[in-house]
């Protein structure tokens, strides 16, 4: 029996799952900060953030890698960062008032507390993405909530950020299952590598 698109995308789910609990703190800290490293490179198909880009980031549920530790350097370049948080059960961006604005959010995860701004898809320059598989074809598998998927397709292709699936090595595989409104990332980038160009949405001037 062939298994479904849904079917194939939770098996490969579990085993990720699985996979990136056995990582150790440590290492999630030091592939975040690689990651940083790759972003800021200049080495990627984008301009380089700087003063004033808009940069969306995501702080790990526990096995991702984790960026925070990168935050006081990225304000201190004038970069705004702007992180997910869920308001009346949906996810939308928002900057933190300052680097200890954040509370427990719906899920567990820390997000900008309640006086943090919002910010529009089409504001954001650059976005990490999580995920737990990549390929690539710039195809991400998700928690299966759709959250990331729905925010992006809220503007036009043109007016969405560039956006970089973020995970560790062993994230990317050779085939991620897809159905209808899962949208491809632009790059992919892991600590181990200096980010595989997927394709270019739109020329941006930060």
């Amino acid at each position: 029996m062939i298994e479904s698109v849904r079917q194939q995308k939770e098996n490969l789910r579990s085993i990720m799952r699985e996979r990136r609990a056995s990582v150790p703190l440590e290492i999630r800290a030091e592939a975040g900060r690689r990651i940083i490293e790759t972003v800021f490179s200049g080495g990627l198909a984008i301009p380089v953030p700087d003063k004033g880009s808009v940069l969306a980031l995501y702080i790990s549920d526990g096995g991702e890698p984790n960026f925070m530790p990168c935050l006081p350097e990225l304000l201190r370049k004038g970069v705004i960062c702007c992180f997910p948080a869920f308001r009346k059960g949906e996810m939308g961006f928002y900057t933190p008032l300052d680097e200890s604005d954040f509370i427990v959010g719906a899920f567990g995860i820390q997000e900008p507390g309640l006086r943090s701004s919002p910010v529009a898809c089409a504001k954001i320059d650059v976005m990490l993405v999580p995920g737990l598989a990549f390929d690539r074809t710039g195809s991400r598998l998700g928690r299966s909530k759709g959250y990331y998927d729905r925010f992006l397709a809220s503007v036009d292709i043109d007016d969405r950020p560039y956006t970089i699936g973020t995970g560790y090595e062993f994230q990317r595989v050779g085939h991620v299952p897809t159905e209808p409104g899962d949208i491809r990332m632009d790059i992919l980038a892991t600590p181990g590598n200096d980010g595989l160009t997927i394709r270019r949405q739109r020329r941006f001037v930060f």
